[in-house]
């Protein structure tokens, strides 16, 4: 039952976040990779691609119930910027990733199982 209710909560996060991104990714600028993806450990490594040193990139990830559990901000920084998110010390579960330069958003789920 457990394993159907985190399928059927996946799928309409899924669905959600799929139209709600916040961004095209071609009119975003930037490559955005985060992988693995579902994690057994809570640890995805991280890659923004394309920045210039203009650029502060804002990145965030949020529980299911909206509150910010992760920040970091990326500046002055050129070229392609790569780190470790670790949230080994939080709940498994679904979080979202949110990554903003300027106007411009985009959102990932991240699986923690």
């Amino acid at each position: 039952m457990r394993l159907f209710f985190t399928l059927i909560l996946s799928l309409a996060l899924s669905f959600v976040f799929a139209n709600f991104s916040g961004a095209d990714p071609i009119d975003f600028h930037l490559t955005l990779n985060v992988y693995p993806n579902p994690s057994t450990t809570g640890d995805f490594s991280l890659e923004v691609s394309n920045l210039s040193p203009k650029d502060v990139v804002s990145i965030k990830v949020y529980n299911l119930i909206g509150k910010e559990v992760y920040h970091h901000q990326i500046s002055s920084f050129t070229g392609d910027y790569k780190d470790t998110i670790r949230l080994g010390s939080l709940p498994k579960g679904i979080y979202l990733l949110e990554v903003v330069k300027g106007e411009k958003k985009q959102t990932r789920r991240l699986s923690f199982i």
